[in-house]
């Protein structure tokens, strides 16, 4: 008998314990990095909203995974350059916006959320990348933070 009330004790302590670790580390978080809260995210636009027929403006798409987790970016560029707008859809879904010079770079940021085991987390990210004069090609280097982490990508972008 001592021996089974001892063992609740420990559980006891054990879930007190795990429960309070949790609580440290939500309060640790940037208030931006904790699940549910942390920057306002535009509602995505979908592809069919956007026009395709517009021949001023060029649709570049890539995909991008890491640890189990994908997400493809589609993002609209006026040819002559200007106002860059976007969408992240997959396990996290956002929205991007940034700019496009004819020379061929790109700036920008996005902000998004991530589905991660039973939370969301917010994630932003700066953008810079290069697009070749077709607008066919281009490389999107992406700085995120999530979870008071930062991580570090490129997406390969191609005409659809």
């Amino acid at each position: 008998m001592t021996g089974a009330l001892e063992r609740r004790k420990a559980l006891r302590w054990l879930a007190i314990s795990l429960v309070l670790l949790a609580v440290i580390v939500f309060l640790s978080l940037d208030p931006g990095d904790r699940p549910g809260q942390g920057p306002a995210v535009a509602p995505p636009q979908t592809r069919q909203a956007w026009d395709d027929s517009d021949p001023s403006k060029a649709t570049l798409v890539g995909k991008y995974s890491q640890s189990g987790y994908g997400a493809t970016l589609q993002m609209r560029i006026p040819r002559t350059g200007g106002p860059v707008s976007g969408v992240i859809e997959g396990d996290c879904n956002g929205t991007l916006g940034g700019t496009y010079s004819p020379d061929g770079t790109l700036s920008g940021d996005a902000a998004g959320a991530c589905r991660i085991a039973l939370f969301t987390v917010n994630a932003t990210a700066a953008v810079k990348g290069t697009i070749d004069p077709s607008l066919k090609t281009g490389k999107a280097r992406f700085t995120a933070r999530a979870l008071g982490r930062t991580f570090v990508g490129t997406v390969d972008l191609a005409s659809p």
